[in-house]
């Protein structure tokens, strides 16, 4: 937490709208991470948060393991059923995904399929899942 208000202070802002946290720390419990993450969300000093360098088996311990049960009512991965959310969510203004091979963009863009199915019924267990309300 000294971090972002450290970062803050120095780029003269209240909030940021994205904050990532690279790689998980070997000495921080998963959740204390998480946590954290997510009372900087709640105290309203970012938007979002993101990982860059964290492996699927560390993505899977946080937040994401209970979507794979959506997802898999829905027919799709979860990384597909994260994009088709971000589409239908009002709140973001463009999704950007990153590739490495081609068969991941032709996945990726399965989530266009996806998001025409995200009922509002949908929308709210996702968002019970990750703990947001943006109504």
């Amino acid at each position: 937490m000294q971090a972002i208000d450290h970062s803050l202070k120095r780029l003269q802002l209240d909030f940021v709208d994205l904050v990532y946290c690279h790689r998980p720390d070997a000495n921080t419990p998963l959740e204390e991470i998480v946590y954290a993450m997510h009372d900087m969300i709640l105290q309203g000093k970012a938007l979002y948060w993101g990982t860059s360098e964290w492996s699927a088996t560390d993505i899977m311990g946080a937040i994401v393991g209970k979507l794979a049960g959506v997802a898999k009512e829905l027919n799709c991965t979860t990384a597909q059923l994260a994009i088709a959310w971000c589409l239908k969510n009002p709140r973001v203004s463009s999704v950007i995904t990153g590739a490495s091979r081609l068969a991941q963009v032709s996945e990726n863009m399965k989530a266009l399929e996806i998001a025409v199915r995200l009922t509002p019924e949908v929308m709210t267990r996702v968002q019970e899942i990750v703990g947001s309300n943006f109504d």
